[in-house]
């Protein structure tokens, strides 16, 4: 999610045409992330649910996040595609491809 908001950060003040340097931007996106500004979509110790290349749905508790370049817990991006915050979302989610076929 870090990355994501440097990006966006980026993209802002370039259009902007703000002059500020990458670790000023990684220090604002660490500040809004830590500070509650930004909300992550889940949080430690939240369950989560993964639908399988064998369509079986799979939970999971997140353990821990990481919002740097130095690895990825889980890319934010699959929430809604293949990662789901409940459930109920991740059998939809069957039903609908059962439904494509």
């Amino acid at each position: 999610m870090q990355d994501r908001l440097i990006e966006l950060l980026e993209d802002t003040l370039h259009e902007w045409e703000c002059d500020a340097q990458p670790e000023t931007i990684s220090q604002i996106a660490e500040h809004l992330l830590e500070n509650g500004v930004i909300v992550p979509p889940c949080k430690v110790g939240d369950t989560v649910f993964q639908v399988g290349t064998d369509r079986k749905i799979y939970q999971f508790t997140i353990s821990k996040l990481i919002y740097d370049t130095d690895g990825i817990a889980f890319d934010e991006r699959a929430i809604g595609k293949s990662i789901f915050l409940t459930k109920a979302e991740a059998e939809q989610a069957l039903r609908k491809e059962d439904e494509g076929k």
